[in-house]
C-alpha cells in the first residue's frame, strides 16, 4: 500500500493570486456604481437639486469610474510590452490606489469629506511611480548587457520620472476639465462656487509639491538599495563575451 501511494502523483495545491482578487474587487468597484451615477445624471434636471452633489459632480464620478477600468489594466499591459515581470506587491499598490482615488476619493466624495486625502493620493502615487522606476531599471540591468550605472544615476532618473508623471496628470486634469466642464482639478467648491485667482491654482500647485515630496523619498529609498545590491551595478557578458559600461565610449568593449 505504502508502494503504490508513493507511486501515485501528489496533488499540487495553487497558491491564490492575492493580487489578481484584488484587482477584480476594485474593477467591481468602479462597475457596480455606474448605473447608479447615469440614473442621476439623467433625472438629476427631473428632481432638482436635492443633494450637495451637481450634476458635473455625477459626471465626474462616471468619467472616473470607466477610466478606472481602463487604466487597472495598465500593469498588465506594460508587463507584456517592456516584457518585465511586476510583482504581485506592486499590482496590489497600484489596485489599492486606483481604489483609493476614484471609488473613495471621487464615488463617495473622500475629497471633500477627509482631510488632506488628496495629498495623501499624491504622496504615495509619487513614491508609487518613482519605485516603478527603479524596477524599469532593474529590468535593463538584467539584460544581456547589462549597463553600468551608479545608485546616484538611478535614483535620479526615479526622481524625474516621477515627477515626469505627475506632470503628465496634472495636464490631463486641465485638459478634462476645460473640455468636458469637470472639476477634476477642484476649481470649484462642492457647492459649486467656482474659485477665484490664487485660490483657484493652489490645488494644482500643491498636488505638484506633493508629487515632489513623494518622489524624493522614493529616490532616496532606491538610492540606497542599490548601493547596498551591488549586482546590479557588476557588467554582465553577453553570449558574445562582451559588456558594455555606461560611460563609454561606442564601441570600447570589455571582454
Amino acid at each position: 500500500m505504502n508502494a503504490i501511494s508513493a507511486t501515485m502523483p501528489r496533488a499540487t495545491t495553487k497558491k491564490p493570486d492575492i493580487a489578481r482578487v484584488v484587482e477584480c474587487t476594485v474593477l467591481l468597484s468602479f462597475l457596480i456604481p455606474i448605473g447608479f451615477v447615469i440614473e442621476k445624471i439623467v433625472t438629476y434636471e427631473q428632481v432638482g437639486v436635492t443633494s450637495t452633489h451637481t450634476q458635473g459632480d455625477y459626471i465626474l464620478m462616471l468619467t472616473s469610474c470607466l477610466l478606472g477600468l481602463l487604466v487597472a489594466h495598465l500593469p498588465l499591459l506594460l508587463a507584456k510590452v517592456l516584457k518585465m515581470e511586476i510583482p504581485p506587491g506592486m499590482r496590489v499598490m497600484y489596485s489599492g490606489f486606483l481604489f483609493c482615488a476614484i471609488f473613495l476619493g471621487e464615488v463617495m466624495s473622500f475629497y471633500y469629506r477627509v482631510a488632506h486625502w488628496d495629498d495623501i493620493l499624491h504622496l504615495s502615487s509619487g513614491i508609487m511611480i518613482g519605485l516603478f522606476g527603479s524596477m524599469l531599471v532593474t529590468n535593463l540591468c538584467k539584460t544581456k548587457v547589462r549597463i553600468n550605472l551608479p545608485p546616484v544615476a538611478v535614483a535620479v532618473f526615479c526622481f524625474c520620472f516621477a515627477i515626469c508623471v505627475g506632470a503628465v496628470w496634472e495636464i490631463f486634469e486641465f485638459s478634462m476639465d476645460a473640455l468636458l466642464g469637470l472639476n477634476m482639478q477642484k476649481t470649484m467648491l462642492q457647492s459649486g462656487e467656482e474659485l477665484q485667482g490664487h485660490l483657484a491654482v493652489v490645488d494644482t500647485m500643491k498636488d505638484i509639491i506633493v508629487d515632489t515630496c513623494g518622489s524624493l523619498i522614493a529616490s532616496i529609498a532606491v538610492f540606497f538599495s542599490f548601493k547596498r545590491h551591488k549586482e546590479f551595478r557588476k557588467p554582465m557578458k553577453n553570449t558574445k563575451n562582451q559588456t558594455f559600461e555606461a560611460g563609454e565610449r561606442e564601441g570600447e568593449y570589455a571582454a
